[in-house]
């Protein structure tokens, strides 16, 4: 009963709060790309990495080949809910064998709080790679503590268990710090066997991550995702990141299961009760310090727009050894004081951010992003079909008939994609129509493979996720294309939009900006013919145009980039 109800609860909560987010139908578009044959990437016309989990991609692109018969949407959710309760259900099977509780009744402290918390509903699915998380750190967690539990750990399962913890940077490339730590820890337990043991150790948990970077600098002729060069996700932000930590530590009272937790493990490691022994002091102390290096980054670049979202993996793993607890004064004392808690936060409180109906989230403000998309009327949006009524929804739909029709052209105006009055001829004739948008998701995935989605933001750009940045605001929203960019790389040489907004010679700034230097290599990196030689040209320009940024006005740009 001590694992089942929290795994019951953590289901329920989940499936009452199933929807997609407008992210989650990038990852959709995506793996929609990979069916098409046109590889990993946002447009048909040009490699550009803008998912965040190559794992996360590669599970939705198979498991949604082999049930093509269900909606990809309602594949992302299903799955996402199934990881989250898998890693609940392993971080509680790694607790029991780190406490080793053999007659004793068992407390779900931590499991108890993970299954509480409504923003691990909210993100248990929402399309995004986040459950995914959870199962690896769930996973991670158990066969460490396996590996703590057993009297000499053999090579080829400390090797086994390497690679399973080498697999962060593939769930999210910032959960890299977790698979160190762990990985420290697993070196630990199995003895320090010496250099060349250690180093096959080591090999076994890098193998997989060194083989898809070199992939994508060989693929994308990037060093890290494109999503890395819009969110700058090098830079620090420590004042708006501690901002989104009180959000989150404040909106559910925190201190409250904190406070029990440390009690718990205060008893579970003292000399007196102590549960815990020194194989399982090693793993505790790979978790956690796993745990608070994550938080430390997510603070340290300015935490999220989305409430929660990037400190929950941190909040898991620091939660896994604590899941469940022998039963002893100390643990029966913290359930009693965990219960309250747990009522409160599961059915009273919610976060500040909730946008009114209709109203969007701005500046660099926290939001609750779920309830910006939740109504009445669609209570659960899931799949495409329960975005039907929105604007980028609708528009989507408009730029993917435009395609049917076998007609082709570059516009500016994304919510009338199919008024030929403000195309523009596109610089390939044979070019997919191509549509420049602000939010690419739902508008990207219902438009289709076919259609060229030119993100303003960057996300999905190889020259607006270059812009240096001018001020900061809500990560990810922080650059910003101008009309004149997207002409002047898109649309025909001497062309310009009918409605004449635009400032020809701001065009002709841009035009003459992407035809030079590093930023035109990369240019025809991502859309040029992907050949052995151009692999191995690819891989060197990722690492000598890791640093190029430039300004986003065109004629600012031109000058840096053309009289280098």
């Amino acid at each position: 009963m001590a694992v089942v109800i929290p795994l019951g609860l953590l289901a329920v909560g989940a499936w009452s709060r199933r929807w997609t987010s407008d992210d989650g139908f990038i990852n959709l578009r995506i793996v929609e790309q990979l069916w098409a044959g046109n590889g990993p990437v946002w447009n048909a016309t040009e490699r550009v990495e803008t998912g965040t989990s190559p794992l996360w991609l590669a599970v939705l692109t198979v498991v949604g080949a082999v049930v093509r018969f269900v909606a990809v949407e309602w594949v992302s959710v299903a799955l996402g809910i199934a990881c989250t309760i898998g890693g609940l259900a392993a971080a509680t099977a790694a607790a029991r064998l780190l406490h080793r509780p053999t007659g004793r009744l068992l407390v779900p402290v931590g499991a108890l709080v993970v299954a509480a918390l409504p923003p691990f509903w909210d993100f248990a699915s929402s399309g995004l790679e986040t459950g995914l998380s959870f199962l690896w750190l769930g996973l991670c967690g158990w066969a460490l503590a396996a590996a703590a539990s057993t009297v000499g750990v053999t090579g080829q399962r400390a090797a086994a268990t390497a690679a399973l913890l080498g697999l962060g940077p593939l769930v999210r490339p910032d959960l890299a710090l977790i698979s160190v730590t762990t990985l420290l820890a697993l070196l630990v337990l199995h003895g320090w066997p010496g250099w060349r043991r250690s180093g096959l150790v080591v090999a076994a948990a890098g193998v997989l991550p060194v083989a898809y970077q070199l992939f994508r600098m060989a693929y994308f002729a990037a060093l890290v995702p494109n999503t890395a060069f819009a969110k700058e996700g090098s830079a620090s932000r420590w004042d708006v990141g501690w901002s989104y930590a009180g959000d989150f530590t404040g909106t559910w009272r925190l201190w409250w299961p904190a406070l029990a937790v440390v009690v718990v493990a205060a008893v579970a490691l003292g000399p007196r009760a102590r549960t815990v022994d020194r194989p399982g002091l090693v793993v505790v102390a790979g978790l956690t310090a796993g745990a608070a290096l994550h938080a430390l980054y997510v603070v340290r670049v300015g935490g999220d727009f989305m409430h929660a979202r990037l400190l929950l993996p941190a909040t898991f793993t620091a939660l896994l050894p604590w899941a469940l607890l022998p039963l002893r004064r100390a643990t029966a004392a913290a359930g009693a004081l965990l219960l309250p808690w747990a009522v409160l936060a599961a059915t009273s409180w919610e976060p500040a951010g909730r946008p009114e109906a209709g109203q969007g989230p701005t500046a660099d403000v926290v939001v609750d992003e779920r309830s910006y998309y939740v109504s009445a009327r669609r209570p659960h949006p899931v799949t495409a079909a329960d975005f039907g009524g929105g604007r980028y929804a609708e528009a989507g739909r408009r730029a993917a008939t435009v395609v049917d029709e076998g007609r082709g052209a570059l516009t500016l105006r994304t919510f009338t994609p199919e008024d030929e009055d403000t195309w523009s001829p596109l610089r390939d004739p044979a070019a997919p129509f191509a549509v420049w948008v602000d939010n690419i998701g739902i508008f990207g995935f219902l438009a289709g493979p076919e259609v060229t989605v030119i993100d303003a933001r960057g996300l999905g750009d190889p020259v607006t996720g270059r812009f240096r940045l001018a001020e900061r605001g809500r990560p990810g929203h922080e650059k910003a294309a101008s009309p004149a960019w997207v002409v002047g790389r898109h649309g025909a040489p001497g062309s310009s939009p009918p409605d004449g907004e635009v400032d020809p010679a701001a065009i002709a700034a841009a035009r003459d900006a992407v035809a030079c230097g590093e930023l035109a290599e990369i240019l025809e990196a991502v859309t040029g013919r992907l050949t052995p030689s151009r692999a191995a040209t690819n891989i060197v320009l990722s690492l000598r145009s890791y640093g190029l940024r430039f300004s986003a006005d065109p004629f600012t740009a031109r000058e840096e980039l053309c009289d280098r």
